[in-house]
């Protein structure tokens, strides 16, 4: 893209637009979430501020893929958002960082399972014996999504610890196991379908409106089904492998339970099982941070040192991410940088004709070089 000038007001009527948007959409999720006219969470209040002050810097840096707009936008991102959105920030940056080094260096396929599994339990694990670890929007999601009572979940988690009751009774005290699974089902299939519909309509929009691209309906109606099977499935297998385990060793059933899900995750397309490992690891690692500030060692650290630290972190990793917009999604980059990114077509490597290339000088065969070294030098003129 040409710039045709980089001074301060051109720079500036750049930037606002990105802040305005990010200001709009976050009044008019709190205004829709609340009900009532509301203004923006800190989140997007960070993330308008950052987006304005990246596209100011690189803009009068001339558009170009600035790290120093990046590394300021990325501090003041992190200094404005809340606690809770910190720890979101700053392990999606990590999880991006690794996954574009890890691109660059893959491992075996088992090896790669072994670690998504690994991730994926780590998770199940948190949730079910250390729900501390977790952020409470998380946690709450989780326990939104199981389709239990919180109340019911409690006690689920207060069983696993001191073992007074069979998981059984903990889990249905008043039906059976059939009974139970039943039931369940079905309000695991409604509970997802409440949240993938919205999910699906937004990707439909985005294809159809942003794209301008056309819809196949049947691969749209396999795609969705699939969702609703993944989310079922997680919760199903897990409810199933408490019930059909023994019931006083809860050692196994959460080793065994904690691999329900990434079992599950076959069940999507391979595309939208890389988005769900990087929620998945995004999660985990927010409650290795807890899990870390939980220590003694780590408690002597105060919240000023942390701060400091973290957002160096934080902007360090998102400078990196920033280099590489091609690897994220467009239309955020798109939004981020101000402008469109258009893809370089490289033109296919076509053979020059024969006429196009130097004729070099053909060496005389075998037979024309042994009738020329017996034939007299006028003769031999007359040939060559």
């Amino acid at each position: 893209m040409t710039v045709l000038s980089t001074g301060p007001v051109a720079a500036l009527s750049h930037a606002v637009p990105g802040l305005c948007g990010c200001l709009a959409v976050g009044s008019l999720l709190s205004t829709v979430r609340g009900r009532r006219l509301q203004g923006p969470t800190s989140i997007f209040v960070a993330l308008g501020v950052g987006c304005g002050l990246f596209r100011y810097i690189n803009y009068r840096r001339g558009n170009r893929k600035s790290k120093l707009a990046a590394w300021v936008a990325s501090v003041v991102v992190f200094r404005l958002c809340s606690d809770a959105h910190k720890h979101i920030l700053l392990s999606y940056a990590c999880v991006e960082t690794i996954a574009q080094l890890y691109a660059q260096c893959r491992l075996p396929w088992l090896a790669e399972q072994f670690g998504a599994m690994v991730i994926t339990a780590r998770l199940v694990y948190t949730n079910l014996v250390h729900p501390e670890w977790m952020l409470p929007t998380h946690l709450r999601m989780m326990d939104h999504q199981s389709s239990l009572s919180t109340s019911r979940l409690q006690k689920i988690r207060q069983n696993l610890q001191t073992s007074v009751v069979t998981r059984c009774e903990s889990l249905h005290p008043s039906r059976t196991c059939g009974a139970f699974a039943t039931a369940t089902c079905l309000k695991l299939v409604r509970r997802s379908a409440e949240i993938f519909i919205p999910l699906h309509l937004l990707s439909i929009g985005y294809t159809t409106l942003v794209k301008k691209k056309s819809i196949d309906t049947t691969r749209s109606t396999i795609d969705f089904g699939r969702s609703l099977a993944f989310m079922t499935a997680s919760y199903m297998l897990a409810y199933s492998t408490s019930c059909l385990l023994p019931q006083r060793d809860n050692i196994a059933m959460i080793r065994l339970t904690s691999l329900t899900p990434f079992l599950a995750q076959y069940l999507e397309p391979s595309r939208r099982r890389t988005a769900i490992l990087k929620a998945v690891a995004c999660y985990s690692l927010i409650s290795v941070f807890y899990q870390v500030k939980s220590w003694s060692i780590c408690r002597r650290i105060t919240r000023r040192g942390f701060l400091q630290v973290a957002s160096l972190v934080y902007a360090s990793f998102m400078t990196y991410v920033l280099q590489h917009p091609e690897k994220q999604n467009r239309f955020l980059m798109e939004y981020l940088y101000g402008y469109k990114m258009e893809t370089p077509v490289q033109p296919l490597p076509s053979s020059p004709s024969s006429s196009s290339l130097p004729r070099r000088p053909s060496s005389p065969s075998p037979e024309r070089r042994s009738i020329a070294a017996v034939m007299p030098k006028t003769l031999r003129a007359q040939f060559a």
